[in-house]
């Protein structure tokens, strides 16, 4: 179960975003805050002198950024999607698949379901597309595609094109992005 993020109003008081860059940047913190939070001036004024104004966050493992909020660490998107819209988003998709790319108009909300559909090809799959691999023992290439949780066999090739085109037509017919199956970065 994901973590519920901060409030609205708390976000805001705590970070700015840029738009154009689709960064978030801390803001100077205020003697309201030092008392509800316990800091004393001298840590709120070393703080803001070390924070306010840049970039909150770091780029994690995956491409992600993360900021940490009061000692949770949260993901950049969902927190710009709150910060925007007012609502926690269920899953957020960022459209041309760049994880760090947090510029509002790249970013979706979505179902899990959907999301799916915007997926990188992994870096464990060796045909170069997402859904068809080399069978051994038929020794053909199988081409399967899953809606729904539920795996749908489209059929077995003699050739690699053949499922390859039997694959992308599946994913075109199922309403995939056109960037599904892109190469992982």
């Amino acid at each position: 179960m994901r973590k519920p993020l901060p409030t609205t109003e708390l976000l805001n008081e705590l970070l700015s975003y840029d738009e154009n860059s689709g960064e978030l940047l801390w803001r100077m913190r205020t003697g309201d805050f030092a008392r509800q939070s316990g800091w004393s001036q001298r840590t709120l004024g070393s703080w803001n002198a070390k924070y306010a104004g840049k970039v909150a966050g770091k780029r994690l493992r995956h491409g992600y950024v993360g900021v940490s909020i009061l000692g949770v660490c949260y993901f950049a998107h969902r927190i710009i999607w709150k910060m925007i819209t007012g609502f926690e988003p269920d899953h957020i998709d960022h459209a041309d698949g760049q994880t760090n790319n947090n510029r509002f108009s790249n970013l979706h909300d979505v179902s899990a379901a959907e999301n799916q559909k915007n997926r990188k090809r992994s870096a464990n799959n060796k045909s170069g597309t997402t859904g068809v691999h080399w069978c051994r023992t038929t020794k053909s290439w199988v081409a399967k595609i899953t809606i729904g949780r539920r795996a749908k066999m489209i059929g077995r090739f003699t050739a690699r094109s053949e499922a390859v085109a039997a694959r992308l037509a599946a994913q075109k017919e199922h309403g995939f992005h056109e960037n599904h199956g892109r190469a992982s970065a």
